[in-house]
């Protein structure tokens, strides 16, 4: 499964070479951080206020949870779910913690992203078994979004629902691609192809997009501008940093870094102000849920 977590990158503790960074475990704006993690021995949601203490909130699991997207009220998050050899997408009640399944099928279904309008868009296999494309889930009904053979993933949306941002390897490398999510016209790339560019996260005021990339050797987070398409680089540890999401304010980025050997999330400022470690029991795929 591309999780394109430290892993799947090829990223390790050494490789980073680095002892713990200077800003010590502290607190942040007073959000809700969800997020998964594999502390329990399989991969679980959970809810965290930064520097604080975890709680899972999806309960009812036999296989491994992963990747929540918040929806536009906050009160509910699509996952993906593997379980027996399957990845589904399914919903779960923040209130509650209980969930339904929203797709079926034995192709992979993963890495969901809500919209402003309901909608929620995935990365599935499900055109031949083999290759990712981007599709929409609207009410019941899937429409595929792209159609290129090449690794088409990790969508997300413009906040207001006009567009998908997802990281594609259709050029060779990988690079932010944006396409608009209702029709007509073509995926456009916002990164250069001289390195790699994945995990896209769109700005709350739709000015941006966070991305962790590799152009300085390891993979550290940047933001493009969506109009200049100007890239500026946020991190500068030399860990290894990936995974960024915005807070609903726009004031920080999540994200998870290998700073000091341990897989942990962290947020900063989007002009790489204040790095700040906030989970020090680690942690993937952070979202915000206020």
């Amino acid at each position: 499964m591309r999780r394109l977590a430290a892993a799947a990158l090829g990223l390790t503790a050494a490789a980073a070479g680095l002892g713990s960074l200077a800003t010590p475990l502290g607190a942040a704006p007073s959000h809700l951080l969800v997020f998964d993690s594999s502390r329990s021995g399989r991969f679980r949601i959970y809810t965290q206020p930064p520097g604080g203490q975890a709680t899972v909130l999806v309960r009812d699991t036999g296989g491994n949870d992963f990747r929540p997207a918040v929806s536009p009220r906050g009160r509910k998050i699509a996952y993906s779910r593997r379980r027996s050899g399957n990845y589904d997408i399914y919903i779960a009640s923040v209130a509650t913690g209980a969930s339904a399944r929203l797709t079926r099928g034995p192709a992979i279904d993963a890495f969901p992203a809500w919209s402003s309008t309901g909608e929620i868009a995935f990365e599935s296999t499900r055109s031949d078994g083999v290759n990712y494309d981007i599709y929409v889930w609207n009410a019941g009904h899937i429409r595929r979004l792209t159609t290129a053979t090449a690794v088409d993933g990790l969508p997300t949306w413009s906040p207001d629902g006009s567009h998908l941002a997802f990281d594609s390897n259709r050029n060779g490398r990988f690079q932010i691609m944006r396409v608009p999510a209702h029709g007509p016209g073509k995926p456009v790339p916002l990164t250069p192809a001289s390195s790699n560019a994945v995990q896209p996260a769109w700005s709350p005021d739709g000015s941006s997009i966070a991305f962790a990339g590799n152009a300085s050797g390891k993979y550290q987070i940047y933001v493009v501008d969506v109009h200049t398409l100007a890239v500026t680089r946020v991190t500068t540890d030399g860990a290894n940093d990936y995974q960024p999401a915005w807070a609903p304010d726009g004031s920080r980025i999540a994200y998870v870094s290998d700073a000091g050997g341990h897989h942990r999330m962290w947020t900063i400022g989007p002009e790489g102000q204040s790095p700040t470690e906030v989970s020090s029991k680690g942690g993937e795929l952070p979202a915000w849920l206020s």
